[in-house]
């Protein structure tokens, strides 16, 4: 064997390490997340059941690439044809697609959906994928190189999201996550931190956004003492809508009414700021 052929094998070899751990890497993620939603649907439909709502498997694909998102819509991701999301709900920052050097993809499964309070609710569980510079161009060896410089290697996210669309509108986008989870600031451009005199809440949470007077409107002190006062949950919002999840992952299958039941409690506390607020602005 020549210096040549040597050097061939060495590439091919390398190249075949790289599409062998692309396909790992994506292969055995969907898997699992298509047999936790398995072991997941009949509580989902149970809970629907009870509240008279509907339910849907398999609901909606988000990516960041043209034409990922172009063979979504071409060869169906599940069973049956997937409903369009609400206009408006993909404003939220948790669905935001927009990292620099970053693709996004996003899956969201086991939907309830259902008319409440004059507006509307979701309730879902939400599976997203961050797949950074490194990741793309070198497969396995990116996400070793990605966790040595700290970017650009492979993130996973997952979420049971409680969403409401309130009547009233007018939300500003925003992001409120307890401070040991927060990093939207830092991952999403145009975002930064709003800060408020109120000690606890500096302490326990981190709140972003782009409209700070706006944001400064919603968050009154009392909405700011309930948020303090529950457990330890994510809440963002723009436009119409507002989302709650619970920033450590999924929430457990015995734990979904109480988690939404609180997550109503939150949104009825958003109500009240909008209606002491009007125009979502600040005095």
């Amino acid at each position: 064997m020549n210096f040549d052929q040597f050097i061939f094998l060495i590439i091919a070899a390398v190249l075949v390490l790289v599409i062998v751990g692309v396909s790992v890497f994506e292969a055995v993620p969907v898997s699992l997340i298509y047999l936790s939603d398995l072991r997941r649907r009949k509580p989902f439909r149970q809970l629907a059941a009870q509240l008279g709502y509907t339910f849907e498997p398999k609901w909606k694909f988000i990516s960041s690439s043209k034409v990922v998102n172009w063979i979504a819509k071409v060869v169906p991701l599940g069973s049956r044809s997937t409903p369009e999301a609400p206009d408006g709900l993909v404003q939220v920052p948790l669905f935001e697609t927009t990292r620099p050097r970053t693709r996004t993809e996003i899956t969201i499964t086991n939907v309830i959906r259902g008319a409440e309070s004059g507006g509307e609710l979701l309730l879902f569980d939400y599976h997203a994928t961050f797949m950074g510079e490194f990741f793309l161009w070198l497969g396995v060896i990116g996400v070793l190189v990605g966790k040595v410089l700290r970017r650009g290697g492979l993130e996973r996210r997952e979420h049971t999201v409680a969403a409401f669309r309130l009547p009233e509108g007018g939300l500003p986008a925003f992001e409120l996550s307890p401070r040991p989870w927060a990093d939207t600031c830092r991952r999403l451009p145009g975002l930064r931190e709003v800060k408020f005199d109120h000690q606890e809440f500096a302490v326990r949470c981190v709140l972003c956004g782009r409209e700070e007077l706006a944001i400064r409107g919603v968050f009154t002190p009392a909405l700011r003492q309930r948020l303090l006062s529950g457990s330890a949950c994510s809440v963002e919002g723009a436009g119409p809508w507002l989302v709650v999840y619970r920033p450590r992952g999924i929430v457990d299958r015995a734990e979904l009414r109480p988690f939404l039941d609180e997550a109503r409690d939150i949104a009825r506390f958003f109500r009240g700021a909008h209606d002491g607020h009007s125009g979502m602005r600040a005095p």
